[in-house]
């Protein structure tokens, strides 16, 4: 049950790195312009660790978007 559990886990890693691969780079942009204030962007960042109620998942998130090239390290 754990392996199970673990896989799921990396295997939607993996999709959403793909995913953000596919976004339009004009999403991205937009996304990147409303998260440029620090202040904006620590408070969406609690929203979705908030939501989704796991700060692993959202550093793991942002991990696979990094590594896809959608975004870059200041």
């Amino acid at each position: 049950m754990i392996f199970l559990a673990v896989f799921l886990f990396l295997f939607s890693i993996d999709f959403i790195g793909h995913s953000f691969k596919l976004l339009n780079r004009e999403i991205v942009d937009s996304i990147l312009t409303l998260t440029s204030n620090p202040f904006i962007g620590l408070f969406i960042g609690l929203l979705i660790t908030a939501l989704i109620q796991s700060s692993s998942t959202s550093t793991a998130m942002i991990v696979a978007v990094v590594a896809s090239g959608s975004i870059g390290l200041p």
